[in-house]
C-alpha cells in the first residue's frame, strides 16, 4: 500500500516541487524510501514484538502509519515529505511484522497455511485496489491519494479491541550452538 498508492500522484508530485532542488531524484525517493526502511527496520521490530507485546507494537504503528501515512494531505515541503515517508516505512514494518508474528502465534499447521493463502489473495485485492483509487484520487488533486493512508485509524479500534497478545512460549527455540531464542 505504501508504495502503490501515491505512484499516480508522482509526475504531479514533480510538477508541484520542481523549484527544489535534485526535485526527480527526490521525488522518486518517495515511492522507495518506505521499502528501504521496512527492509532496515523489520529485524528490530521482530525484537520490539518479543520484548514489549505485539497488541502494543502494533496499536502504535497503525496510529503512526495513519499519521506519516496522511503527511502528504498537510506538509509543503519535499524534504518534509520524504521524511513522513521514511516514517510510514518503519510504522510498515512494525505492522506487517506484528501481523505476520501474530497470524505465527494465533495459527499452526494447515490452519496456518490457510490463512497465509487468505491473507496473500487480500493484499493482492486491496493493492489493485489502491493503484485505481490513487489513480482517481491523483486525478482530482496530487494530495488526495494520501487520505487513503487514514484507513488506519479506522483499523486501530477494531485492533485494539479484538487483538489479543498471545501467551509467552515456555519453550524457546533452541539453534544448534544451544542459543536459546
Amino acid at each position: 500500500m505504501a508504495n502503490a498508492t501515491i505512484a499516480p500522484s508522482l509526475p504531479i508530485i514533480g510538477k508541484a516541487f520542481s523549484h527544489v532542488k535534485n526535485y526527480d531524484l527526490l521525488v522518486k525517493l518517495m515511492v522507495t524510501i518506505p521499502g528501504l526502511m521496512i527492509a532496515l527496520s523489520a529485524p528490530f521490530i521482530g525484537w520490539l514484538l518479543d520484548r514489549f507485546g505485539r497488541k502494543k507494537i502494533l496499536l502504535l504503528g497503525l496510529v503512526i502509519y495513519g499519521l506519516a501515512g496522511t503527511s502528504g494531505l498537510y506538509l509543503n515541503e519535499l524534504h518534509t515529505l520524504l521524511a513522513g515517508r521514511a516514517i510510514l516505512g518503519l510504522a510498515g514494518a512494525a505492522t506487517m511484522t506484528t501481523a505476520t508474528t501474530l497470524i505465527g502465534d494465533y495459527f499452526k499447521g494447515d490452519e496456518r497455511n490457510r490463512f497465509m493463502g487468505f491473507q496473500a489473495a487480500a493484499m493482492a485485492f486491496a493493492g489493485t485496489l489502491l493503484v485505481f483509487s490513487g489513480g482517481v484520487l491523483a486525478d482530482l488533486h496530487w494530495r488526495y491519494p494520501f487520505a487513503i493512508f487514514g484507513i488506519a485509524f479506522l483499523i486501530a479500534p477494531f485492533a485494539a479491541i479484538w487483538i489479543f497478545e498471545p501467551p509467552k512460549s515456555e519453550n524457546p527455540i533452541i539453534l544448534k550452538n544451544n542459543t536459546r531464542i
